[in-house]
């Protein structure tokens, strides 16, 4: 299989697991761009250490990660490398969930977890406007109670 980035692998039963395939991929886009990993923490939002992670296989990078690479190194078709994040993640997770040797096996339904969402990140400006409409009840039942208070002060001193 060639991916866009041009990195080749063996179609076959030994094609290697997708966050190896993901790494090559992003080592030759990383390649290719002549950045280095300080430049890509530069243009992006995550450090020098983080990529060298990513790109050296250790940890799997999140989808955002994956998309500021492919727009930071200028990649063809980020939907690819997104593509291979996803099925990295799917592996990682069914391999969590594979039993161990000498466990004994409980049927149960499989759940997907809360960070491997189909449809992208979360609109930040909605995080955003619940966040800013809670401060804004916060802040208005603080002013109402700082006014009844006030008042009764008022009241009991014999002030209008």
């Amino acid at each position: 299989m060639a991916g866009p980035a041009g990195a080749r692998f063996s179609g076959g039963a030994a094609e290697p697991p997708a966050r190896e395939r993901l790494a090559a991929e992003m080592r030759g886009l990383k390649t290719r761009s002549q950045l280095s990993y300080g430049r890509l923490a530069e243009r992006t939002h995550y450090s020098r250490s983080s990529w060298e992670r990513f790109l050296n296989g250790k940890q799997l990078p999140s989808r955002g990660a994956v998309r500021e690479f492919a727009e930071a190194t200028g990649s063809k078709d980020p939907g690819f490398l997104v593509a291979l994040q996803e099925a990295a993640l799917r592996e990682a997770v069914l391999r969590e969930a594979a039993p161990r040797e000498g466990a004994q096996v409980e049927a149960r339904a499989f759940v997907a977890p809360p960070f491997a969402a189909p449809y992208g990140p979360r609109p930040r400006g909605l995080v955003a406007m619940g966040g800013a409409g809670a401060g804004a009840v916060v802040g208005s039942v603080a002013t109402a109670v700082l006014l009844v208070c006030v008042h009764r002060v008022r009241v009991r001193s014999g002030g209008s």
